[in-house]
This record gives C-alpha cells, structure tokens and sequence, in this order.
C-alpha cells in the first residue's frame, strides 16, 4: 500500500541522494528546489521505503485566442496592457509562475522579447485538465 505525507527535513539526505544519481536532475537540481516557499512537498511511500518526492506549486496558465491573427498591433496591444496587471494579481494570490504555450513560432518570439519567457526545451509539456 503506497501512502503519502508531507515532506520532513529529516528527508532532505535521501532526496539529495536521489537527485545525485538521477541522470535526469543530477546537474540542474538540489533540494533547495523542493524547498520553495508556499509549495507544498509530499514523499509517496510504501512498506518498503520512500519511493518519490513530489513539489505542488500553483501556476498559472494562459490560453489565448485572437479574434483576428492579421491584427498584429491591436493583438501586442492587448497582450501587453493586461499582462502586468495579470502576474500582479497572479503573485499576490501565490502563483509562482506563469506558464504560455503556443503554436505560433511569432507569438512565442514576441512573448520572449516583451516578457522575457523563458524557453524550456528538453521538458515535455503534459495537460490535464481539472
């Protein structure tokens, strides 16, 4: 029966040992990761030992639907207006990032630019919807 529970400091040499040998993880992750103020850590475990640490943080996620691609200044525009105002509202309720994926190869260089995201190529990007 695998159970779950928050994660203690007395877990933080079995986690940095984890990271150590995952060849995932090992040269861009410490625990300090795991260790983010307002997130929440749980350790999966079974009779056995630990088996995975898991870090729940809120981000927000932002979709966007152009009326008209064509009305590039008009679409920057919006985009720019409402963006400040968004991650104010989204730090002060405890978001800690914001997360943008698109299609567009021109909205992804225009949001680079104006809003300095961060492309995060090697991480797959999976959805689920609540």
């Amino acid at each position: 029966m695998i159970t779950r529970r928050p994660m203690t400091d007395s877990d933080e040499e079995l986690l940095a040992s984890s990271i150590a040998i995952d060849e995932h993880h090992k040269d861009t992750m410490t625990t300090d990761f795991f260790k983010q103020p307002g997130d929440c850590v749980v350790v999966s475990e079974d009779e056995q030992s630990p088996i995975c640490f898991a870090r729940y943080s809120k981000s927000l996620r932002v979709d966007i639907q152009f009326r008209d691609n064509n009305d590039k200044s008009r679409n920057a525009a919006a985009i720019v207006d409402g963006f400040q105002s968004v991650v104010d509202a989204a730090r002060a309720d405890g978001y800690k990032e914001i997360v943008f994926t698109t299609n567009s190869q021109e909205l992804a260089t225009f949001c680079i630019k104006t809003f300095k995201y961060e492309v995060v190529d090697d991480l797959f990007v999976l959805r689920k919807s609540l």
